[in-house]
């Protein structure tokens, strides 16, 4: 094999690699975000039962909301909301 075609190879394993870990780290944010809401969803259920309010403008409401914010960042299949995480970035300049 030359060392042109040798290179080529090189390059097209190593974005193929690339492409593997990509799809593999979606899968496991997929996942978090999932057991994420699958908790919360649980919590929800928990927190009904025992009487707390639970609608937006209360602490446990708002508590919820962040919560699936929180998910949904994690979730590749979802358009991430704004977090102040985000912003990490700023502190590097």
């Amino acid at each position: 094999m030359q060392e042109r075609q040798r290179e080529e190879l090189a390059k097209q394993i190593s974005e193929e690699e690339k492409k593997v870990k990509d799809l593999e780290t979606w899968v496991a944010h997929w996942q978090k975000a999932q057991q994420m809401r699958d908790f919360i969803a649980a919590l929800e259920v928990a927190w009904a039962q025992q009487g707390h309010d639970l609608w937006p403008e209360t602490q446990k409401g708002q508590w919820i909301t962040w919560m699936k914010r929180q998910a949904d960042r994690l979730d590749p299949r979802q358009e991430s909301p704004l977090s102040i995480l985000d912003r990490r970035v700023e502190l590097n300049r």
